[in-house]
């Protein structure tokens, strides 16, 4: 009879490796029953959400929902209202670009 002993550095790597696996395919497949294009893109996207624990990943996974209303919300009140593109390309970036360097 053979016998597999795996180490517990092993088995958490094991298991993150699977978690990260069935999540990315999770997302790609919610994105599939949505028609959204490029589902692909949300499989990569829940890659690099998921982190060492759950707290961070909950905490990541809600930066990113937060952020994203404030960008739909900040481009929309941009867009609509100046009539420069260049002008409202450059507004709308700086405050996009600051919570990555705030993480």
């Amino acid at each position: 009879m053979v016998s597999f002993k795996i180490d517990k550095a092993k088995k958490k790597l094991l298991f993150r490796t699977l978690k990260l696996a069935v999540g990315s395919s999770a997302a790609i497949w919610v994105a599939e029953l949505l028609h959204l294009d490029y589902a692909a893109s949300a499989g990569s996207i829940a890659f690099l959400t998921v982190v060492t624990t759950k707290w961070e990943t909950l905490k990541l996974s809600l930066f990113r929902v937060v952020t994203f209303a404030i960008s739909v919300v900040l481009a929309w009140l941009l867009f609509h209202h100046v009539g420069s593109e260049w002008i409202v390309y450059g507004s709308y970036m700086e405050p996009m670009c600051l919570p990555s360097h705030i993480m």
